[in-house]
């Protein structure tokens, strides 16, 4: 299964790499159907739709979004805001109107691509990093249908690679009490992070190469982390 950037699945592939779902979805709020047979090999049937949204055809395939349903057609809930007025003014806005840079997993409180925005008082949300994670879950779950054993175990050690790299990532550049530049050497200093870093980044690169070897499928942001290098020091 592969997703675009904000974790909505575009194409199912079978092990030879024949897709068997394709959704290439025109409409901002996911209102076009997908194609659930694009080789002709009969109809496949994948429900997911937007991060944390599941298409139901038995209400004329809106979205159930947990705690609300979303209605694709209008680019809106059907259900008022469970928060009321701390998610805004307009109480049945989906993804604050900006579906190409949002996604809300819980139906409540919308993430930004690329970070996060404070869950309301008293409601629990989702990070931005859980959220890759369980659409990372999904994708080897649904790969294990088609791809052989190994190359399970190599896309499960690749995603895990990610993972450590975008959270050292982070941390590096969102010091912000001057810790790691304050400390000039050791294992909790800026340069031992940016070891640790480059050292993931090498061995994300091997892990690549031997999917690529035995034609195994992976996260294509891996090939973005491999040639991301380190954040420098911040400026104080």
């Amino acid at each position: 299964m592969f997703a675009e950037y904000l974790n909505t699945p575009r194409l199912v592939a079978d092990s030879s790499g024949t897709a068997v779902w394709r959704n290439d979805n025109a409409e901002p709020f996911g209102d076009s159907p997908a194609n659930e047979d694009p080789s002709g090999l009969g109809a496949f049937e994948f429900p997911l739709g937007f991060a944390g949204t599941y298409r139901d055809k038995e209400i004329g395939g809106k979205l159930y979004n947990w705690n609300r349903t979303a209605d694709p057609a209008l680019g809106r809930y059907l259900q008022s805001d469970p928060v009321g007025l701390l998610g805004g003014t307009n109480t049945y806005l989906h993804l604050s109107g900006n579906p190409l840079s949002k996604v809300d997993l819980m139906g409540y409180s919308d993430l930004l691509e690329g970070g996060t925005r404070r869950p309301p008082i008293g409601l629990r949300n989702p990070s931005a990093e859980a959220q890759r994670s369980l659409a990372q879950q999904l994708q080897r779950t649904i790969e294990s249908w088609f791809c052989p054993p190994d190359c399970a175990d190599i896309q499960q050690q690749i995603d895990a690679s990610i993972s450590t790299l975008r959270v050292r990532y982070v941390q590096m550049t969102a010091d912000v009490n001057n810790l790691y530049c304050t400390r000039p050497t050791g294992k909790f200093s800026w340069f031992g992070h940016q070891f640790a870093y480059n050292n993931e980044r090498k061995r994300l690169q091997k892990l690549v190469a031997q999917a690529k070897q035995r034609g195994c499928p992976y996260d294509p942001e891996a090939d973005d982390w491999i040639k991301r290098d380190p954040p420098t020091c911040p400026a104080r």
